[in-house]
């Protein structure tokens, strides 16, 4: 008869035990599993238990590593487990499901708070790549997602004891890509993402509001381009209830020079607002390096780039949903928008 091991969830959550844990110790954790993994004999069978009782074989075919960071840091990886999509993450010598993942028992991680350790930044890449990227990600919606940056400025928004959404920022002087030498004029809001049972409570607008405060010694903030429809919509119950920032908030090409911003409350006011397409089966990708997903408490999104790790992910669900994703690629003319907007442009 075979030999079975289950593998079974615990009490202490994987964000308070990330506390203590680095890159490396989170890498070599999950290379040391594959290992035996691969080495062990096939009767030797381990599965995983999902919170809602079903059990998933553990195999050399159902796992993958992603990185956490992308190209640029290529060595630091994550090791999930795979079905259909991403359903458990292995750190610390165990697997944890996605949704335990993202859970607290600190009483102190409550609103706002900066990413600045390792852990923190594999709960962001968790909501990033494998929530919003993966598990949440609408069937009609064929997106790509890149990792953020090791070095990233972000705050996760924590609530009743789990991670819901996130936004991230690019602080003026900070690089536009590592591969070019601009640096951005201005702080700009980069992405930001809420989770769907935590939509329309107000979090979007707290982490909008996050931003402008945090950096309220300027008299022009940013967000990159494009922005959605959905996000725009976040935009204007802002500013209608901040009359006081309308002047500040523009809608900005990297690296965010006077020529390449739009005023954004201006742009609301002339009904310039995009249609994202939503119930379009695909998505228009743009390749450039700064474009950037925004999903708010609509559920739209924009577009980013494309990373190995991105199409890593979406190689490995075509694998199990033999089918392969409906992508669209279309490159964008830098100068399209400044043609037909031209007359929105502060000089």
């Amino acid at each position: 008869m075979s030999e079975a091991k289950q593998v079974v969830q615990g009490h202490d959550t994987l964000v308070d035990i990330l506390d203590s844990l680095g890159y490396e110790d989170i890498s070599e954790s999950a290379e040391e599993y594959v290992s035996r993994l691969n080495s062990d004999p096939p009767d030797q069978s381990e599965w995983f238990s999902l919170p809602n009782g079903d059990k998933v074989q553990i195999t050399k075919d159902s796992v993958s590593f992603l990185s956490l960071f992308g190209e640029d840091t290529p060595i630091y990886r994550l090791l999930v487990l795979q079905k259909s999509q991403v359903i458990a993450l292995y750190v610390h010598k165990r697997w944890w499901s996605v949704d335990e993942a993202l859970k607290t028992n600190n009483p102190t991680r409550q609103g706002l708070i900066q990413v600045q350790r390792a852990g923190q930044r594999v709960v962001l890449f968790i909501l990033n790549m494998i929530i919003f990227g993966s598990v949440e990600r609408a069937p009609y919606q064929h997106i790509c997602f890149s990792p953020h940056p090791a070095n990233e400025y972000g705050k996760i928004s924590w609530q009743d004891g789990e991670a819901v959404g996130f936004y991230t920022f690019k602080r003026k002087g900070s690089l536009t890509d590592s591969c070019v030498s601009r640096c951005y004029q201005l702080p700009v809001l980069d992405t930001l993402f809420v989770r769907k049972n935590w939509r329309r409570k107000g979090l979007a607008l707290e982490m909008l509001a996050d931003f402008c405060g945090t950096f309220g010694k300027y008299e022009v903030l940013g967000i990159s381009s494009p922005i959605s429809e959905g996000m725009y919509q976040v935009c204007r119950k802002f500013l209608t209830a901040h009359p006081e920032e309308r002047d500040r908030l523009y809608e900005v090409e990297a690296p965010g020079d006077w020529g390449q911003r739009q005023n954004i409350w201006l742009l609301i006011q002339l009904g310039s607002i995009p249609s994202d397409g939503s119930n379009m089966p695909s998505v228009s990708l743009n390749p450039q390096p700064n474009q950037n997903i925004f999903a708010n408490e609509t559920g739209e999104s924009c577009s980013v780039k494309i990373s190995s790790s991105v199409n890593h992910l979406l190689e490995t669900e075509e694998k199990f949903l033999n089918k392969p994703p409906d992508l669209t690629i279309r490159k964008r003319h830098a100068d399209s928008e400044k043609v037909t907007k031209k007359h929105l442009k502060r000089l």
